[in-house]
């Protein structure tokens, strides 16, 4: 009785096996409202990739896996984790759980990044723009035209502002031309009192001993009538000197 009993347990110990078989190969599912749109996947050439790593500045990669060893076995794990027909992964479970149409894209050295964009674009494009984040084309002419004219306001009120700065300092010009002339002019007429001054006893000594001489000298060349006024009224002077000839002064034209 026993065999029998142990025969017939083997049948149920397989069938426990195959299910968990099927357990292990069966994709996850996945709530799709959770899932995203789109799924790029990008892959590199592993020297592209331990090139970057290595490329590090030393202060970034000090404490962590990011050397030559620890590439080497990261990058191995990755490729065994991923190798083709795993279904224990994020890309199996975007694909077939999800039902999603992912974009690999394989980047290599020389790569244009503008290429890559442009065929990133086109995969997101695909069933039309995504603006469910972004807004409007409407709402962007409005923030636009709001931009133009705060800048439009923004640019008057600094050329208003220039203006006048531009104003003031023409005032204050203005003020300090006004008053530097007035200092100018209150010199000049100091310096011309100064020299009224200054001028009053030769004035007085002109004429007190000279102009009533000369004076008679002049007219005596137009009673005269010389045919040479100069030479005459010079001789007539030497010859009617009141100094030389000691005639005396009035008191009042003394100097």
């Amino acid at each position: 009785g026993e065999e029998e009993g142990e025969e017939e347990g083997e049948p149920d110990a397989d069938l426990e096996e195959e299910e968990e078989e099927e357990e292990e190969d069966e994709v996850p599912t996945a709530d799709k409202r959770l899932a995203p749109s789109s799924v790029v996947l990008l892959d590199g050439e592993d020297d592209l990739l331990r090139d970057r790593v290595l490329a590090m500045p030393e202060e970034e990669s000090k404490g962590t896996h990011n050397t030559a060893d620890g590439f080497k076995r990261r990058i191995a794990r990755y490729r065994d984790l991923n190798k083709p027909g795993a279904i224990k992964t994020g890309v199996a479970w975007l694909e077939q759980g999800c039902r999603l149409e992912s974009l690999p894209i394989r980047v290599h050295k020389g790569m244009d990044e503008a290429d890559v964009e442009q065929e990133m674009r086109l995969y997101l494009e695909r069933k039309g723009r995504p603006y469910n984040f972004h807004p409007t084309p409407e709402e962007m002419a409005e923030r636009r035209a709001a931009r133009a004219a705060a800048q439009a306001a923004a640019e008057a009120e600094r050329e208003a502002e220039r203006k006048r700065v531009e104003d003031e300092e023409s005032k204050v010009r203005d003020a300090a031309h006004e008053e530097r002339m007035q200092r100018l002019e209150a010199i000049r007429r100091e310096e011309e009192a100064l020299l009224e001054a200054r001028s009053q006893p030769l004035r007085k000594y002109l004429m007190a001993a000279v102009v009533p001489t000369l004076t008679k000298g002049l007219l005596e060349v137009c009673r005269a009538k010389p045919d040479d006024p100069v030479d005459y009224l010079a001789e007539w002077l030497f010859a009617n000197n009141p100094v030389e000839t000691g005639e005396p002064e009035d008191e009042e034209d003394e100097f």
